[in-house]
């Protein structure tokens, strides 16, 4: 669990250098994609 939460704070440093690249489509799926995950990761860690 805690492997989990240390990615889910890597993450959100990471979505704060992208904030400026929301333009691109690419990027926006990334980030989708990255909100999943962390959604994901929150959940396991509610299991843990």
């Amino acid at each position: 669990a805690a492997a989990h939460l240390q990615s889910f704070n890597l993450g959100r440093g990471d979505l704060n250098h992208l904030n400026g690249l929301k333009g691109s489509s690419f990027f926006r799926r990334l980030l989708n994609g990255w909100k999943y995950t962390a959604n994901a990761s929150v959940i396991l860690l509610r299991e843990a």
